[in-house]
């Protein structure tokens, strides 16, 4: 009885110092909120210098063309992407690697966009997983379906075996796979130039400026 009473007690010693271990301590927390207030101190800090709003939102920007990235920008990045009732304004993020040469906010008129578009190519994955098990039940199943077709192991695999372990069942996951690219084309200064961003500030744009879409502004 008393051996199993000091295993009972060993168990639990054991299971309280993994908890423990597991568990941040108290001066590891607080330094991780120390160093999150300052985060935010020094985020809030850039937002004010370049006057971004709270309402502004994130886009990725692949920059400019070659005349426009000469005088205004460098590189590519994150920015804030904000409007008013007749510009739109951009900033580069906090942190962002993109650096905007003219010190300050961009801000471009909606009268100076003659079109924006989305180009390049989207599509669907079926990524396949699972599979395999212990015993030599079961063979592991990874790779994707791409249109249709079954491209990595699982096209060298699905068919050859017809008994799969049930602990790891074979599983799909679909994802959208978007490559495309929004691209603003607008008269900045005396010239006209071409912004690029990520695919996902194109549906904004639509619903802040629908009557500059290419389709429409081309009529």
């Amino acid at each position: 009885m008393s051996y199993f009473i000091s295993l009972a007690v060993v168990v639990i010693v054991i299971t309280i110092l993994c908890f423990k271990s597991l568990k941040p301590s108290d001066k590891e927390q607080k330094e991780y909120e120390v160093e999150r207030k300052k985060r935010n101190v020094a985020e809030q800090a850039h937002k004010s210098r370049f006057g971004v709003p709270n309402s502004a939102q994130k886009v990725k920007c692949y920059s400019g063309d070659r005349s426009f990235s000469e005088k205004y920008l460098s590189g590519s990045g994150d920015v804030y992407f904000w409007t008013d009732n007749a510009n739109l304004f951009f900033a580069p993020a906090f942190n962002s690697s993109i650096t905007f040469k003219c010190g300050g906010a961009i801000k471009i008129p909606f009268i100076n966009i003659k079109s924006f578009s989305r180009q390049g190519d989207s599509y669907n994955e079926v990524h396949i997983t699972g599979g395999g098990g212990g015993g030599g039940a079961g063979s592991s199943i990874k790779g994707a379906i791409v249109g249709g077709i079954i491209a990595g192991e699982a096209g060298a695999i699905i068919g050859s075996r017809k008994k799969i372990n049930p602990i790891n069942p074979i599983k799909t996951e679909n994802r959208f796979i978007d490559k495309r690219q929004t691209i603003i084309e607008m008269s900045y200064g005396r010239n006209d130039s071409y912004l690029f961003f990520d695919s996902d500030i194109y549906d904004k744009l639509l619903k802040i400026i629908p009557n500059k879409e290419i389709t429409f502004a081309s009529k």
